[in-house]
């Protein structure tokens, strides 16, 4: 062998091949596919340097620089498979068909007239593309090495570009690049040198980042540490952490099994396996015996052939060997690797990465695994315990929190919950509940399923781990096998949807177990520890304090609903005089309170001998005005025999009830001493509804019922006595003035008309005289009894006085008035009895709205009315001629009261519709055209009327006034129109109150600016009003200042003395007159003495003297001539 081909075939190779060896082992510890590249590169490399020993033959050429193109296409693609897993794609294959294109051509150049010339340099040579392919490649490791600041990246792309360069620079054809290529191929071996070092410091590099990378993120499962999170809720965090020990070696699968004693703490997890992987070897017992065969190993273990594979050392039962096998089998697991998840003194369980290979992993794999365990293991431990300071902190605060709820809530259900609530907050309690045995049934009180609270509901007893827990009266706790605990305890009863894991602790009730708390989970096993249980076992103690302590409220509150019940009832007794209405209230009351299907009172006719039903309630409220005889039914027995009957128990039907139904009945007599006045019923489709506390509050509501129909029936009598003239049977005065104020606010809204009818008897005088006062009762009850009969049923009759009579008739128009009186007045003076004493009537009609807005008004022109048919010789109806107006007038009336009324019942009314208001009511009046001066007088007086009604204690405040001012008016000599004027003024001198707010005008104290600002306005906007009426001037200037004094000191505008208009210096005295003698909101009422006295105090100062005077001499005088004796 001559020395050019050891120089550019053995040394090189030899190189290769101890490239190849090196790259070969370097994949072996890291097993990273980039390193699998290089490793065959290089074998393509030694193969190529192998045929070049053949230097002759043009096949071992040709094949030679194939390998040379698999050498550098391996090349390309490791830079991609550097930074990351990657699939072939069209690219590498141009490349190599590029390759194999030059490949050709090269050995196409070494042909000379078909003779191969390995001597001969052709014009296009592999070479070239071969070092634009490392230039590439060394440019792409480049840029990676100086993003990820990697010195060994950077040392391999220069040792690429060195090889590049030395390979390109040998095949130009160039004498000085020849010599320059000949040095190259003595130092060819260098860059490959150079390359092998390069590669053993990525090697080095990726070990030392991948411990530090993922030592650093196993540091912490990122749980939130202000949060006391379940198994479940940490999945996702072990998921992260399994992901990352997975790509950390890497590998397809991997799973993550925890050991039996920290599954209520840590979640089993796994990637890439069948569903319930993890599940099965949990349940069988495997995840703990590979767990425990991993820990005798050192912590690692791995399995070849995990068919063939026989049990190594006695760590568990047969069964979870087999399972083990079997599970992995179905999983199509062949090889497996086991790392111990473990610390210096726990075992949390182990990690299982199956691998396709004999050796899937390289001779660091196993060191990386076990540290990585290891770190994920002191994580575990790290959470473990923060977990437990937290669980601990919580447990404090949840105790807190529970006796927090018992001392400040008596509800015995919002305490359950809270402590549900509470308790999730340390385990699971998405099924939980607390009941309570009493005597045969199970009551459950609280109830959660999957976070979901039901209803209340009660069940029968039977052989399950309640009835077990409360009759043992110790806590129980199943952590897995729930079955097996089942058969154990000898429990029968297997729920539709079985736990498969529970805690259960007693709840206490004077010293003896009378219910039970549980929470379990259906899902999972493995879900409550031990000192789950004793939490549990602590709040049940704190529930059965606060359920006697609810017991103990719910009895109090229960007779505080009682006392309040019967407190209700008797306030409903005594403030009503209606005994049905009364009845019926009651009844309301009754079914409020109780829950019983009918509660029904009957009432005892003494005529017909049976008790009537006169009010009731409840769903089935039918009966009402059920007449039972004495006797028939429990009812009716009960009415009888005047004893209580109680029924709890009765099939239905066999009652003989009011309900058909009905399963329990109570039924108590209603007796005033010794008199039945009823009969109290209730009854219930439910057997034993009637507990002895519902027994005695309803006998003490049947003893209330008594006083109250008594006391109900005696008042209605004495009511009826006091409307009904003892005389003739007919309605008293006050009464139907009572009925006209009445029908005169209703006719007033409705715009519809009434009548009223007054009659005087004829000659009634000559019977008292001549026959005396007997005889003259029994004419005065005759007519009576004939108006009474004769008039329509809506029509109310009443004796107004003496002689007088009067018929009010609701929606009746002057003409029907008129032909009704007619026709009683013929019955009166065709009757027998009367036309023997001469007896006949002056009968007098008017009618709303065409003779007034007011009812002294209609009253006034049925009395002129009355007196016109008494001077015609009476037996006369008639209507007096001065007050009919005609329909027209009648017409404009009914509209003006329309529109007060409307107006007054507005939401709002203000000054601003002053000039709305005046207006209106002149139009309404005829206008400047023909205004209708009395028609728009009437419609003032009712806006003062209005005015009044709206303050406290003022009703007949004008009238008073009017009164007081006409004193004074006779003694200043005034004429009978200037008087008239002056009256009328008077009468409406607050008109303008009318817009004054309710609030301002009955405020008890001090009113501030803006409040005094809107009373001050009433004079002026009472004066508008009244100068709406033609010639009214006196009269506006008296309104507009009768509230200006004598010294100046009245407003609006200060006037004092001689500058007040005459009228308004009177209207102002009659006014303080009658506020002094009239209780008022702010000061108690003087009698007339201190009045006047006070008066002649403000004399020459505040009013007038001179009217002072007259006032005090006027009404001394009148008080003088009305007095007896005189």
């Amino acid at each position: 062998m001559n020395s050019v081909v050891i120089t550019t075939a053995v040394v090189p190779g030899f190189v290769s091949v101890l490239l190849f060896l090196v790259f070969t082992y370097l994949h072996e510890q890291s097993r990273q596919p980039y390193f699998r590249a290089w490793q065959l590169a290089w074998a393509a490399y030694s193969l190529h340097y192998v045929l070049d020993t053949f230097p002759s033959s043009s096949v071992a050429f040709f094949i030679s620089q194939l390998f040379l193109v698999a050498m550098a296409l391996c090349i390309f693609v490791s830079t991609r498979l550097m930074r990351g897993p990657s699939q072939f794609r069209w690219y590498d294959a141009a490349v190599g068909a590029g390759g194999v294109i030059l490949a050709l051509l090269t050995l196409h150049g070494h042909i000379i007239y078909g003779v191969f010339r390995p001597d001969v340099q052709p014009a296009i040579q592999l070479g070239i593309g071969l070092a634009a392919i490392l230039l590439y490649s060394s440019a792409i490791f480049y840029v990676n090495g100086h993003k990820r600041g990697s010195l060994a990246f950077q040392v391999l792309a220069f040792a690429l570009a060195l090889w590049g360069v030395l390979m390109g620079v040998g095949h130009i054809q160039n004498p000085l690049m020849e010599a320059f290529g000949n040095a190259s191929r003595l130092f060819g071996p260098v860059p490959q040198m150079l390359l092998g070092i390069a590669m053993v410091m990525v090697l080095f590099e990726n070990q030392r980042n991948a411990v530090q990378e993922n030592t650093l993120a196993l540091s912490t499962i990122g749980a939130d540490p202000r949060r006391l999170l379940f198994a479940e809720d940490l999945v996702p965090n072990m998921q992260a952490a399994l992901e990352r020990l997975r790509t950390a070696l890497p590998i397809d699968r991997a799973a993550i099994v925890i050991s039996e004693r920290w599954r209520g703490l840590l979640p089993s997890v796994q990637q890439n396996f069948p569903s319930g992987f993890v599940e099965t070897l949990e349940t069988t017992g495997a995840g703990d015996y590979i767990s425990e065969l991993a820990f005798r190993h050192s912590g690692i273990y791995t399995v070849h052939d995990v068919a063939e594979m026989t049990e190594s050392l006695p760590v568990g039962s047969r069964e979870a060997f087999t399972a083990f096998k079997r599970t992995l089998a179905e999983a199509g697991v062949k090889h497996l690797t086991a790392v111990n998840l473990q610390t210096r003194e726990h075992n949390f369980g182990v990690i299982l990465f199956p691998h396709a290979e004999r050796r899937a992993f390289g001779s660091s794999g196993p060191r990386l695994m076990v540290g990585l365990a290891l770190q994920l293991g002191l994580t575990l431990e790290n959470y473990v315990l923060s977990h437990d300071a937290y669980r601990r902190t919580k447990e404090y605060e949840l105790l807190t929190e529970i006796g927090k709820a018992i001392s400040s809530r008596l509800d015995q259900d919002e305490i359950l919950r809270t402590i549900q609530i509470e308790l999730g907050q340390i385990f699971d309690t998405s099924h939980f509940y607390i009941a309570f045995q009493e005597s045969e049934e199970i009551r459950f009180e609280l109830e959660v399923r999957d976070n979901r609270q039901l209803p209340k509901r009660t069940r029968e007893l039977r052989n399950a781990f309640t009835e077990y827990v409360i009759r043992s009266g110790e806590p129980l706790l199943i952590r897995s096998d729930l079955e097996v605990t089942r058969q154990r305890l000898g429990i029968g009863h297997v729920p539709k949807r079985p736990a498969k894991c529970l805690i259960a602790a007693p709840i206490f009730l004077g010293n003896r177990a009378s219910g039970i708390m549980v929470a379990m989970n259906p899902d999972r096993e493995f879900v409550f520890e031990q000192r789950d249980l004793d939490v549990l076992v602590t709040a049940a103690g704190q529930v059965s304090v606060a359920v006697e302590n609810a017991r103990l409220f719910a009895d109090e509150q229960r007779r505080s609903r009682q006392l309040a019940f019967l407190n209700n009832i008797s306030r409903t007794a005594i403030s009503s005089d209606d005994p049905v209405h009364m009845l019926t209230e009651i009844a309301s009351e009754i079914q409020k309170n109780f829950s019983f299907d009918h509660i029904g009172i009957g009432l005892l006719d003494k005529g017909t001998k049976e008790v009537e039903i006169k009010a009731e309630a409840g769903a089935t409220a039918h009966a009402m005005g059920k007449c039972i005889p004495l006797g028939t039914g429990i009812l009716g027995r009960v009415a009888r025999t005047g004893e209580r009957a109680l029924v709890q128990n009765a099939l239905p039907g066999n009652l003989s009830s009011i309900l058909p139904d009905a399963r329990a009945v109570l039924c108590i007599p209603i007796t005033y001493g010794e008199s039945l006045i009823g009969v109290l019923n209730v009854e219930s489709r439910n057997e034993n509804a009637f507990s002895p506390q519902d027994v005695l509050i309803l006998n003490t509501l049947a003893d209330l019922l008594a006083t109250a129909l008594h006391n109900a029936f005696h008042f209605q009598k004495l009511q009826q006595q006091s409307i009904t003239d003892g005389l003739t049977g007919i309605k008293t005065r006050r009464f139907v003035w009572e009925a006209l104020s009445a029908e005169w606010k209703r006719a007033s809204r409705s715009g519809r008309p009434f009548s009223v009818v007054l009659i005087d008897l004829d000659k009634f005088k000559e019977v008292n005289d001549t026959l005396g006062h007997f005889e003259g009762d029994l004419v005065l009850a005759r007519v009576g009894r004939l108006l009474e009969q004769k008039s329509r049923q809506s029509n109310v009759v009443a004796r107004y006085g003496g002689d007088e009579f009067m018929v009010l008739m609701p929606e009746t128009g002057p003409e029907q008035a008129q032909v009704l009186a007619e026709r009683l007045r013929q019955w009166l003076a065709t009757d027998p009895m009367l036309a023997e004493h001469h007896i006949t009537g002056s009968f007098g009609v008017a009618s709303f709205p065409m003779h007034g807005f007011s009812v002294e008004d209609i009253i006034r022109v049925a009395d002129a009315g009355m007196y016109v048919s008494k001077r015609s010789g009476g037996n006369l109806v008639s209507t007096a001629q001065e007050f009919v107006e005609g329909e027209e007038f009648a017409r404009q009336r009914q509209q003006i009261s329309a529109y007060i009324e409307g107006f007054l019942q507005r939401e709002r009314t203000g000054p601003e519709q002053l000039e709305e208001l005046t207006s209106t009511l002149y139009k309404l009046c005829g206008g400047d055209h023909d205004c209708k001066v009395q028609l728009l007088r009437e419609a003032i007086e009712s806006l003062s009327r209005a005015a009044e009604s709206r303050e406290v204690a003022t009703a007949g405040h004008g009238d008073m006034v009017a009164r007081y001012s006409e004193v004074i008016a006779r003694a200043l000599g005034l004429s009978s129109e200037e008087t008239a004027d002056l009256v009328f003024a008077a009468r409406v001198h607050d008109v303008g109150k009318i817009f004054v707010s309710e609030q301002v005008l009955n405020k008890p104290g001090p009113l501030n600016d803006e409040e005094f600002f809107q009373v001050k306005m009433h004079p002026h906007i009472g004066a508008e009003i009244v100068g709406k009426i033609p010639h009214s001037d006196m009269m506006r200037e008296a309104i507009e200042h009768h509230h200006q004094r004598f010294d100046g000191s009245g407003y609006p505008d200060g006037l004092r003395g001689e500058q007040i208009p005459l009228w308004a210096r009177i209207i102002g005295l009659a006014d303080a007159y009658a506020n002094m003698v009239t209780e008022q909101s702010f000061s108690s009422a003087r009698t007339p003495d201190q009045a006047l006295d006070e008066l002649s105090k403000m004399s020459g100062t505040r009013f007038d003297g001179m009217l002072v005077r007259l006032l005090i001499r006027g009404l001394k005088a009148e008080r003088t001539s009305s007095s007896p004796g005189v």
